[in-house]
């Protein structure tokens, strides 16, 4: 079964509701309300309050929300993830994307590499010699 695991800081200094809007708003609007997010009130470095915002979806929840994923971001993050797929995957079963939370609060998909980011991290359960490149080529990921 295929899960998509998203996680996200929320740090004192930003609106925890406008943060889980953001996470929210990477998901298909059919699952927004549908999909339970918990909330993990951690200690920074400096002893700065975090806010760390987790969701998980399962099997077809999971499968609709990584065909999203592919409709909505543009072919040059789509570009770069090509280039840049072998840095992303582990084991071949796993992808991990960083979006950017100011565009995902926007309703936009931006992929980024470092800064204020939502984690995703896809675990696809493949058939026997499918590989994970192949099924991200076919629902236009990649």
């Amino acid at each position: 079964m295929s899960s998509a695991y998203i996680e996200a800081f929320s740090h004192a200094t930003e609106d925890l509701n406008k943060v889980s809007k953001a996470m929210l708003n990477l998901l298909p609007p059919e699952l927004r309300g549908k999909v339970e997010v918990s909330y993990e009130a951690v200690k920074g470095h400096y002893d700065n309050q975090i806010v760390i915002l987790r969701t998980e979806l399962k099997g077809e929840d999971a499968e609709c929300f990584i065909k999203y994923i592919a409709s909505s971001m543009s072919e040059v993050d789509k570009a770069i993830l090509r280039a840049t797929l072998d840095l992303r995957m582990e084991e071949s079963r796993s992808l991990y994307l960083r979006l950017d939370k100011g565009a995902a609060y926007a309703g936009k998909f931006k992929l980024v590499d470092r800064g204020e980011a939502i984690k995703v991290k896809l675990t696809l359960t493949l058939p026997r010699g499918r590989s994970l490149r192949s099924y991200l080529s076919e629902v236009g990921l990649a």
